[in-house]
């Protein structure tokens, strides 16, 4: 395991408006790590979950003079200000175990790793939530848990199509087009951060957990109408 602070340390955190609140990042990608920052701005203490070799984030363009390098990436610079991080190893089962302590002392984990992985790994809210009652876990997925596309996999494009709002993007005689600049896994990363807050809300006045999953897939759709389908 191995921990590092990414950014410049937060002036005032103690006073910002979710001081005392620590957050658990996972899974990796554009959707849970805008999650994770809109919370560590306003003043939250997260926790960033990263694989060995780092989130694929730190891949992501853009990067100056068009050189990749791990720590220069654009998107990773902008997402991952005001976090801690740390490398945790989910194959192993010291990892999990890691993984399970941090959950718990957290409180609440952001997460958009795929339900059939949290399954395999034991790291559902149902598992992580079993001997504490107060844990709150929100999962981004795009098209929703116990449903008939649970098990699919997808990137923006994909969400874009589904969620119906490509018909509006493009030239009718070209191939459709998806939302640009990953919009839909921005909007992903907004609905997460607004799930937890209400998740610790609720929690904070009947003492329940909560489990709460969104879909990117439907609220691109919801976005879709204020966009002049008939």
């Amino acid at each position: 395991m191995t921990t590092e602070t990414t950014g410049e340390p937060r002036a005032g955190a103690s006073t910002a408006a979710l001081a005392g609140m620590t957050v658990l990042e996972d899974g990796g990608g554009i959707a849970a790590s805008y999650a994770g920052k809109l919370l560590a701005d306003l003043g939250a203490d997260v926790i960033k979950v990263e694989v060995p070799g780092g989130d694929e984030v730190r891949r992501l363009s853009p990067f100056p003079k068009d050189e990749p390098r791990r720590e220069r990436s654009g998107l990773h610079l902008f997402l991952d200000t005001n976090k801690r991080s740390v490398t945790l190893d989910l194959e192993s089962a010291a990892g999990r175990r890691m993984y399970r302590g941090l959950a718990r002392r957290c409180g609440t984990v952001i997460t958009s790793r795929h339900i059939a992985e949290q399954r395999s790994l034991g790291l559902t809210w149902e598992d992580l939530s079993a001997d504490a009652p107060e844990f709150n876990q929100v999962t981004i997925t795009v098209f929703g848990i116990g449903t008939q596309r649970e098990g699919w996999r997808a990137q923006s494009l994909i969400a874009s199509l589904a969620s119906g709002i490509s018909y509006r993007i493009g030239d009718p005689d070209r191939a459709p087009l998806g939302l640009p600049y990953d919009a839909p896994q921005f909007q992903g990363g907004i609905h997460a951060a607004i799930a937890a807050l209400l998740a610790r809300r609720a929690t904070r006045e009947d003492g329940l957990g909560q489990h709460a999953w969104l879909s990117i897939v439907d609220i691109i759709s919801n976005v879709m109408a204020g966009a002049g389908v008939a």
